[in-house]
């Protein structure tokens, strides 16, 4: 780890696990400036959460540190669900399970930079999140299946359009 978190600012993260909480997330939106909303990896986080259904939880994602995960999501998703957190995320969403925004902490400013991984546009780890997030995008879809991940298509008479007008649909 790279980063030092007091233990007061754990703390709140191990208490809603206790109550209840099976998914505990840094509720990162506080420290989030209107223009940095737009960066590329806020927005799948964003995007993602919108497409669950959980547009409360804003930027909130098992990619950011610190969180928590109950022992129960822990055996009902298994520890190599893990391996990409989103796809993680989206499954714990799914599943049914508690997952809340719970406590912010501020891990962007003290974030060290490092070169040739996270140290601007871009980066390899930029890289690895969004590819991270359209796993997860993908997960939805193809658990959903549907094009559009389960959300309206709203008044479009789709089918009015010729056979080979249709956009693609998932299988």
């Amino acid at each position: 780890a790279d980063l030092v978190i007091p233990t007061d600012q754990l703390l709140p993260f191990v208490t809603a696990v206790g109550d209840g909480v099976d998914v505990a997330l840094n509720r990162l939106d506080v420290y989030i400036w209107p223009q940095a909303r737009l960066h590329p990896v806020n927005a799948a986080k964003r995007f993602l959460n919108c497409a669950l259904g959980r547009t409360d939880l804003g930027c909130a994602s098992l990619t950011a540190v610190p969180h928590a995960i109950s022992g129960r999501a822990l055996a009902q998703l298994g520890a190599a669900a893990l391996s990409v957190p989103p796809r993680a995320l989206a499954q714990a969403i799914r599943a049914g399970l508690s997952v809340e925004a719970v406590h912010p902490v501020d891990v962007i400013r003290c974030n060290a930079q490092r070169p040739g991984l996270n140290d601007g546009r871009r980066s390899r780890v930029e890289q690895l999140i969004l590819g991270d997030h359209l796993e997860a995008i993908d997960w939805v879809l193809s658990e959903t299946r549907s094009a559009r991940g389960g959300l309206t298509d709203l008044e479009r008479r789709r089918e009015l359009l010729p056979d080979h007008e249709h956009p693609a649909r998932c299988p």
